[in-house]
């Protein structure tokens, strides 16, 4: 689903603080800042690292590099998480 105000970034040039702002503009259009305290920022970061986790459970090293090593296939999957 995309929302007004969303912006696609999918590129090797952009900065860091191209990034920075993409967010900003993200969160200010959805006023999510009311929400980013450290408590619900700490705890989405958890659960989002727990969902990335979940791709590589029960895979072998070796798979788990074919995955990282196929970067479509992960950036895919995490899209889809």
């Amino acid at each position: 689903m995309r929302h007004e105000g969303t912006i696609n970034i999918v590129d090797e040039q952009t900065t860091v603080d191209e990034l920075r702002a993409a967010v900003h503009q993200f969160v200010a259009a959805r006023n999510w800042q009311q929400h980013h305290t450290p408590k619900n920022l700490a705890m989405s970061i958890a659960i989002e690292a727990a969902e990335i986790m979940e791709h590589f459970q029960w895979l072998t090293v070796e798979q788990s590099a074919a995955l990282v090593s196929d970067t479509n296939s992960l950036f895919w999957q995490l899209a889809c998480a």
